[in-house]
């Protein structure tokens, strides 16, 4: 029971580009959960922000640049899904820091400033151990700038004096090990991670910390949550009760004053900021987990069914490790969605009311999806077929299909994994 209360503790949804496990320059995107109430579930995420002056209705609350808008190339949407780290759609940007040579994807980024948005409160500080990836030590944030308004900053390679100060003389430090899995050649990573609370008060333009510098830095998590909006709804809301600050997930740029959010916005692809919540009761679509599962945690058992977020048009297969008992490695199948039929269908069509069926009384229908995985290999796509069905609205079934295509069907369901809202 400890450790799963320990993990509980320091779990947070964050935490890279089109093909999912790579940024854009290809180098993995690590991700330490961060930040949860398990032990005290009944709190509000934004008990620590209480005392703070209400945001009323103010929208525009940033008003500093937290990084020099020349240090940091494009920004990478809400919702990336990279298995296994992030199965989940993410719950935050990233900022792509320039890298110290131009045109050298390869090359290491530079180190810049990291700011303080606005007045802010920090709240919690976390510092990640990649036990056997040393590079890929660095820290967290979270900060409050109003009573309802919360971000956090991850990925910060080394705090201000003031900061590291109160992280080091706090005897309190919640910590825990996990591992994550990454395709090949990096493979499985251990990490120690430990979390204070703090309550360190913090002036607009001060400086925080520093972002980039190191080959696990090439990239700067920015999540926020704003509790004045109405909340996002899951198809299974009980599960949420260690993120509730998940229905409140909210596009940062958007809080930035009207220059910087216009010249940050320019750095999306498509200038969309994507979608993080995607569930829709009694279809496929969004999030499922295996049987058993009390509440999200650690997603690497998981399954997400979503939108690309640089490709919204498709959708994908967000394969965390659970699919290995069905034939799917860990990986990202993507397909170009059809509104008909029973081959690469939509997952908001896919229902368990048979509203397209075979004519095979009392059975789930079956469909099949030709998709393309860039998630092992990202120089080549490799075709993977997959066939599913939905038994109920709260089970679906999933498995490789072992064909060169999907055919006409239909297709029988042998040696599947189930999963459940």
């Amino acid at each position: 029971m400890l450790p799963k209360i320990l993990i509980g503790i320091v779990l947070l949804v964050v935490a890279v580009m089109t093909f999912g496990f790579f940024t854009k320059d290809k180098f993995p995107q690590k991700q330490a959960p961060f930040g949860l109430n398990k032990v005290f579930p009944g709190n509000d995420y934004f008990a620590d922000t209480a005392d703070l002056p209400s945001c009323g209705d103010q929208k525009e609350i940033l008003t500093y640049s937290h990084l020099n808008l020349s240090d940091f190339d494009e920004i990478t949407p809400l919702g990336l899904l990279s298995p296994t780290a992030h199965t989940l759609p993410t719950a935050h940007l990233y900022f792509n820091i320039r890298k110290t040579v131009t045109g050298n994807d390869s090359s290491n980024p530079i180190k810049t400033d990291l700011i303080a948005p606005a007045d802010i409160k920090i709240t919690s500080i976390k510092w990640s151990e990649a036990i056997n990836k040393p590079e890929w030590n660095d820290g967290a944030l979270v900060f409050g700038v109003c009573r309802e308004f919360k971000a956090y900053f991850d990925h910060v390679g080394s705090f201000s004096d003031k900061i590291m100060k109160a992280y080091e003389q706090n005897p309190i430090k919640s910590c825990t090990d996990y591992t994550l899995s990454y395709p090949d050649p990096v493979g499985k990573v251990d990490y120690h991670l430990c979390q204070v609370s703090v309550d360190i008060e913090i002036k607009a333009g001060e400086k925080i910390g520093t972002a980039g510098g190191g080959g696990g830095q090439r990239v700067l998590d920015v999540g926020a949550f704003d509790k004045r909006i109405s909340p996002h709804q899951f198809a299974n809301q009980s599960r949420w009760q260690d993120r509730q600050q998940m229905q409140y997930v909210v596009c940062t740029l958007d809080y930035f004053t009207a220059q910087i959010q216009t010249q940050m916005k320019e750095r999306l692809p498509a200038q969309t900021c994507g979608e993080v919540v995607q569930d829709i009761p009694g279809t496929a679509m969004g999030v499922w987990v295996p049987p058993g599962t009390n509440y999200i945690e650690h997603e690497p058992p998981y399954l997400a069914l979503a939108h690309d977020n640089i490709q919204p048009e498709n959708l994908v297969f967000s394969m965390g490790e659970s699919g290995s008992k069905a034939g799917l490695t860990v990986g990202k199948y993507t397909y170009i969605p059809k509104n008909e039929g029973l081959v690469n269908r939509h997952f908001k069509d896919i229902k368990s009311d048979g509203s397209v069926s075979f004519p095979k009384e009392n059975s789930p229908t079956v469909y099949c999806f030709e998709t393309q995985d860039l998630y092992q290999s990202w120089k080549e796509a490799i075709p993977t077929r997959i066939i599913m069905d939905m038994p109920t609205p709260e089970k679906l079934r999933i498995q490789k299909l072992d064909a060169p295509s999907c055919g006409e069907g239909p297709w029988t369901m042998t040696n599947f994994v189930e999963f459940v809202r």
